[in-house]
C-alpha cells in the first residue's frame, strides 16, 4: 500500500478497531459474523495482498502478488453506493465471510477491463514465528 489509504467498503460492516491502516500497509483483522468486503484503490495499492491464520498448532501464509496499473479504471465498483456507479473500482479487495455458507477469507484481484491477468501466489505453512518472517518479508509489515 502507498500512503495511508482508506478501505473502500463494499458492503458488511467493518468496525474501526478491525481495521489498522498505517503508512505502507492495512490489517484487517476478520472476526465478525456475517459477510464484509472492502477494497483498495488502484492508486493506493502495492498489488501485494496476504492472509495469515493460525491451525492446528501451525501458521499459514497465502500471498497473491498482482499487477496493478494506478492510471487506468477498474470494473468492479463498490456496492456500498449503488446509486453512484462513477465510484473508483478496486483492483485488490478483501472478502470475509463467517455466515452458514462457511468461514473463510477471499484475497480478490481484478485485471483492467481487456487486460491479461498477470499474478503470483505464495502458500507458506509451518511454525508461527518462521511464518510470521515470511509475511514480514513478503508484505513489508510484521502481522499483529
Amino acid at each position: 500500500m502507498h500512503g495511508n489509504a482508506a478501505p473502500q467498503v463494499y458492503f458488511g460492516a467493518i468496525p474501526d478497531e478491525d481495521i489498522v491502516s498505517s503508512r505502507g500497509r492495512i490489517q484487517y483483522l476478520a472476526r465478525r459474523s456475517g459477510l464484509a468486503k472492502f477494497g483498495i484503490l488502484p492508486r493506493d495499492t502495492t498489488g501485494r495482498i496476504g492472509y495469515l491464520w493460525p491451525s492446528g498448532g501451525v501458521m499459514n501464509l497465502v500471498v497473491r502478488n498482482v499487477a496493478v496499473e494506478p492510471a487506468v479504471i477498474y470494473g468492479d465498483v463498490p456496492w456500498s453506493d449503488p446509486a453512484n456507479l462513477t465510484r473508483p473500482a478496486c483492483p485488490v479487495q478483501i472478502c470475509a465471510v463467517n455466515a452458514d455458507i462457511g468461514a473463510y477469507v477471499e484475497l480478490e484481484h481484478h485485471a483492467p477491463p481487456g487486460r491479461a491477468d498477470v499474478a503470483q501466489l505464495w502458500a507458506y505453512r509451518g511454525a508461527p514465528g518462521a511464518i510470521h518472517e515470511i509475511a514480514e518479508q513478503l508484505l513489508g509489515a510484521r502481522a499483529a
